[in-house]
């Protein structure tokens, strides 16, 4: 994992981090920030946590917040995603 300057950098596995916790445990202000990056977590998440958790991240948005998603490999993300 890269550190990225600037932002609280989170991670439930990596030393190479601000705060190590699992991102679905943040409790965090709403209208707090201005952006988040996640990078290859979403497909960790779950099929059915992903939309609350995208509301939750949602609401800690300042004005116009911005969200950056990036994913492995799109093409074979939904075969990651647990059958239910």
């Amino acid at each position: 994992m890269k550190h990225l300057e600037g932002y609280l950098n989170i991670d439930i596995d990596s030393n190479y981090v601000d705060l190590k916790e699992n991102i679905l445990n943040l409790e965090l202000e709403k209208a707090s920030i201005a952006e988040v990056i996640i990078i290859f977590a979403i497909r960790h998440i779950g099929f059915f946590k992903v939309e609350p958790f995208l509301k939750i991240i949602y609401s800690w948005f300042k004005g116009n917040g911005r969200l950056l998603i990036e994913f492995t490999d799109i093409i074979k993300l939904p075969r990651s995603i647990p059958r239910m």
